[in-house]
């Protein structure tokens, strides 16, 4: 736990290490990482809202897909684990009787939903003696994402 003597922890840790290694396949060998393991956590940060003005679900996207990115800019940051609050999640309900009534195979419906949400290179373009490059981002992000894909407008709408 936080606060206690490391060197202590260690010690109990490597008597029951000898304890378990009798139990062991041939041939395991367990090993103790140093005090100064990459394994450790260096820093804890709390997103929180002043009097609960944002959601759990807005604090932990703000956290996913703007501070971590941010974070893991910094020398030195190896790792940002965003934990805590509610993912925002999308789901796509299939009508077994929609599907016919179109005659869209499962299999059609698949493939192009796994094309809703990708991130493609879209090549490059030369303007003024300079290169740009075009990146197509198909990541959703809302609802109208959705609604206005491929899968949606082709299969259901179309």
């Amino acid at each position: 736990d936080w606060g206690t003597e490391i060197f202590k922890n260690r010690q109990l840790v490597a008597e029951r290490l000898q304890l378990v290694q009798n139990r062991l396949p041939p041939g395991m060998q367990p090993v103790m990482g140093p005090v100064t393991s990459i394994m450790g956590e260096i820093q804890f940060v709390g997103v929180t809202s002043p009097d609960e003005k944002i959601s759990s679900m807005d604090l932990r996207t703000l956290a996913d897909w703007t501070l971590r990115p941010r974070l893991m800019t910094i020398p030195g940051v190896s790792q940002v684990i965003v934990m805590g609050g509610e993912v925002k999640q999308y789901q796509i309900l299939i009508s077994s009787q929609k599907l016919q009534a179109k005659n869209i195979s499962l299999e059609d419906l698949k493939h192009a939903l796994t094309e809703i949400s990708e991130n493609t290179t879209g090549g490059f373009i030369d303007m003024n003696d300079k290169e740009f490059l075009i990146r197509p981002i198909g990541r959703v992000t809302c609802l109208e994402d959705i609604e206005n894909s491929f899968v949606v407008m082709h299969f259901f709408i179309g």
